[in-house]
Order: C-alpha cells, then structure tokens, then sequence
C-alpha cells in the first residue's frame, strides 16, 4: 500500500489496485438507512458486498490491477516519480 496524502486518495488507491468490494450504494446516506434496518437476514452482505473487485482508474501513473495507463485518468504525481 502507498502513502497519500489524505484518506480520499487512499480510497481511490484501494478501488484502483482492486481491493474495494463496496456497492456504490452503501457508500452516502442509504448505506447509513440500510445499516439501521434489518441487518440480520443477511440483505446487508448482499446488497452492499460484491463478489468481485469493483475496480476505477484513478490515476495513469499508478499501479493498478487494471490498465489504466492509457484510461484517460489524471497523472498524480507531476514530477514523474
């Protein structure tokens, strides 16, 4: 894992390097309402887990479980490190 800055680069390094597995629906206030509700029947797992890495290029100059080199994402280091 790298050192960033902030905990919103971290996540994207997480989401691009593959090891997010979140819904996107879980993430704002309905992952709140559905942490409230009735978590015992197992919808929680089902509905806010995927199987399946969820996977976003972020950054093209960065490792990733993907090709993101050439995904039109943003370089975050200028200076080429």
């Amino acid at each position: 894992m790298s050192w960033t800055e902030n905990k919103v680069n971290k996540l994207k390094f997480l989401q691009q390097l593959g090891f997010w597995h979140l819904n996107d629906v879980c993430m704002d206030e309905q992952g709140q309402k559905l942490l409230e509700g009735d978590i015992l029947d197992g919808s929680l797992s089902e509905r806010c887990c995927s199987k399946e890495a969820i996977v976003t290029c972020h950054f093209s100059d960065k490792p990733s479980s993907e090709k993101c080199k050439d995904s039109g994402a943003p370089n975050i280091d200028n200076r080429g490190r």
